[in-house]
This record gives C-alpha cells, sequence and structure tokens, in this order.
C-alpha cells in the first residue's frame, strides 16, 4: 500500500486501507492529546464503540468478499 500497488492490496488484504486510516487517526488523536492537553474535538464517548463496531462489519465484510472469492473459484469456475 505504501508503495502505491493498490490493486495487490485489495487483492491481498482489503481491510489494508482501512486499518491504516484507523492508525492515522489514533496517532493524529494521541498527537493532539499531547501537545494541547485535552481530547481532540471529534472525541466523544461513543465514539469507540462506533470505530470497534465498524471494524468489526469491515471485517466481517472482508471474511465474506475472500469467501466468496474462493467459493467462486472452487465452484462455480
Amino acid at each position: 500500500m505504501v508503495h502505491g500497488r493498490w490493486r495487490e492490496v485489495f487483492t491481498l488484504n482489503a481491510l489494508a486501507p482501512a486499518v491504516a486510516v484507523f492508525l492515522m487517526v489514533y496517532a493524529a488523536d494521541g498527537l493532539y492529546t499531547q501537545w494541547k492537553g485535552q481530547r481532540p474535538p471529534w472525541y466523544s464517548p461513543g465514539g469507540r464503540q462506533w470505530i470497534v463496531a465498524l471494524f468489526g462489519v469491515l471485517t466481517f465484510g472482508q471474511w465474506l468478499y475472500k469467501s466468496g472469492l474462493h467459493f467462486y473459484k472452487i465452484y462455480l469456475n
């Protein structure tokens, strides 16, 4: 992904771009908190549950996608 080969990224791991965005937001949150001494304006107490649910859905979606490709290659090809 860092080298710009996006097609390979999605072929090998469809969740990699979402994880990269999560890590950037997590790092930005930590840097802002260290710099200002308070949580950023986008922080909300319910945000953690929302992010966990979002990544759960993304992970399950990736599993369905990969399983569907595997099923298609074996049984429908």
